[in-house]
C-alpha cells in the first residue's frame, strides 16, 4: 500500500528525472567522493570543485528541460528554498556585492542538486550511492595514513587523512557510520555495511575530533532509544529507567563537589576552555554581528572584505579561516536577524518533517533522516555543514524531507 497523504512523504511510484543505470550511479558516487574532500590530499587548490562544477552544469540541464519537478520539490522546502533567494539579494547591501550573488547562486545549485538526487532515485538508493561514496572516502584515508604521507596527519598526530582539518575526518566519519547503521539493520549488504561501521568509527577515534565525538555519542543515544519504542513500551520504559538512574548518579556525583564536571568533559573530547580558540573567534563574530545586526554584511563577504575584522581576527589566530564554526554565527554575521530568522525556521520546518515521517512509519530507512539532522544539528555548534554554497551535507538535506521511500510492504 502507497503512502501518500503527505506532500512530504513521497513514495516510489513518484515521477522520476530519468532511468536509473549504472553509469549514472558511478557518476553519484564520484560526486560524493569528491564532494566530501576525497581529494584534498593531492597538492590542487580546492580539488572539490572540479566535482561541483559539472554537477551544477547537469543540474541546470534538467532544471531547464524538467522545470515542474524542481518546482514541485522545492514548495516542499520552502523555507529552505529562500535561503539562496536572500543569499543572492544580499549582493544589495554586501560590502562585497559580486562575492555574495555569486555564493548565493552556488547556493542554490546545491540545494537543486539535492532535488536532483530525489528526483533520481529513493532513500534506499541514495544511502546506499552515499554510503559507497564515502567508503571510498574512509579507504582513501586509511591509506594516506598508513602510508605515512605527511599531509595525512596534523600537528599533533591525529588523522586527517583526505581531509583538510581532523573536524572534516569527523564530520564525514560519523555522516558514513550513520549510513551504514541504517543500511545494516535495513539488512543491505551487512558484512560490507558492518566493516563500514567499524572503519568509521576506527577513524573517528584517530581523528581526535571532539565535536565528531559528541555528535556520534548522541546519535547512538537516539538510535538506542527509537530502536527500543520500536519492540513496545516495556523496553522504552526499561531504557528510560535505566537513563535516568544513570542522570541521578551522575548528578549526586557532581553535587557532591569531587568533580569539576566542565573541565572533565572538555579534557575527554580533548578541548580547553576555549573550546580550541572558538571562544576568540565567536567574539570576532558577535562584534560583527552587533555592528549590522538586521541584514549583516553580506553572504560570505565577511571573510574577504577590508571593511570587516576579518584580518585581525586571522591574525590572531594566525590561520585562514573559512568560518566562525559555528553555523548559526555565520548566518548571523552575513545576513544578520533576518537571515538568522529564516535559517531558524527552515531548520525547524525541516525536523518536523523529518519526525512526521518517521512516527508515519518507524523503520530503520526512516531513521537515517533523523540521525542526519541530529548529527548537522550538533555540527552546526561547532562547524558549518549547512547554509554553505557547496556543502555535501546542504545537499542532504533536502534528501532528508523530500527522498522517495519505498512503499511499505
Amino acid at each position: 500500500m502507497n503512502v501518500m497523504t503527505s506532500s512530504h512523504l513521497v513514495d516510489a511510484s513518484s515521477p522520476r528525472i530519468a532511468k536509473s543505470s549504472l553509469l549514472v550511479d558511478v557518476g553519484w558516487v564520484a560526486f560524493i567522493f569528491g564532494a566530501a574532500n576525497g581529494l584534498r590530499i593531492v597538492p590542487i587548490e580546492n580539488p572539490e570543485r572540479y566535482f561541483w562544477a559539472p554537477l551544477d552544469a547537469i543540474v541546470f540541464y534538467f532544471l531547464i528541460r524538467q522545470s515542474r519537478l524542481f518546482v514541485g520539490v522545492l514548495k516542499e522546502n520552502r523555507a529552505i528554498a529562500l535561503w539562496p533567494a536572500l543569499a543572492a539579494a544580499s549582493a544589495i547591501w554586501s560590502v562585497l556585492p559580486s562575492t555574495s550573488l555569486y555564493f548565493g547562486l552556488q547556493l542554490l545549485m546545491t540545494i537543486l542538486a539535492g532535488v536532483l538526487l530525489c528526483l533520481y532515485a529513493d532513500l534506499q538508493k541514495i544511502l546506499i550511492l552515499l554510503f559507497i561514496g564515502l567508503f571510498l572516502t574512509a579507504l582513501a584515508s586509511l591509506a594516506v595514513c598508513l602510508a605515512h604521507f605527511s599531509r595525512a596527519f596534523g600537528a599533533n598526530g591525529e588523522w586527517l587523512g583526505v581531509f583538510p582539518h581532523k573536524n572534516f575526518l569527523g564530520l564525514y566519519m560519523t555522516l558514513f557510520v550513520i549510513t551504514a547503521i541504517c543500511l545494516f539493520y535495513s539488512r543491505w549488504r551487512r558484512v560490507l555495511t558492518l566493516s563500514g561501521f567499524m572503519l568509521g568509527v576506527a577513524l573517528i577515534l584517530l581523528s581526535r575530533s571532539g565535536t565528531a565525538l559528541l555528535s556520534l555519542l548522541i546519535c547512538f543515544a537516539v538510535f538506542v532509544f527509537l530502536s527500543a519504542a520500536r519492540y513496545g513500551n516495556n523496553a522504552l520504559a526499561t531504557l528510560t529507567g535505566l537513563t535516568i538512574a544513570g542522570a541521578a548518579a551522575a548528578a549526586f556525583i557532581v553535587g557532591s563537589g569531587e568533580f569539576d564536571v566542565g573541565t572533565k568533559i572538555l579534557a575527554a573530547l580533548g578541548k580547553d576552555s576555549t573550546l580550541t580558540g572558538r571562544t576568540t573567534i565567536w567574539d570576532f563574530g558577535w562584534e560583527q554581528f552587533l555592528h549590522d545586526p538586521i541584514l549583516g554584511v553580506g553572504y560570505r563577504a565577511y571573510w574577504d572584505s577590508p571593511l570587516t575584522s576579518s584580518g585581525m581576527l586571522q591574525a590572531v589566530m594566525k590561520q585562514s579561516l573559512p568560518h566562525f564554526h559555528n553555523n548559526f554565527l555565520d548566518v548571523a554575521v552575513g545576513l544578520g536577524s533576518v537571515g538568522l530568522l529564516l535559517f531558524l525556521v527552515g531548520v525547524g520546518s525541516t525536523v518536523a518533517t523529518v519526525a512526521r515521517i518517521y512516527m508515519r512509519r518507524p523503520d530503520y530507512l526512516n531513521l537515517w533522516p533523523v540521525l542526519f539532522l541530529c548529527h548537522t544539528l550538533v555540527s552546526c555548534i561547532a562547524e558549518a555543514p549547512i547554509y554553505l554554497n557547496h556543502s555535501l551535507f546542504q545537499t542532504l538535506l533536502i534528501v532528508a524531507t523530500s527522498a522517495r521511500r519505498r512503499p511499505a510492504s
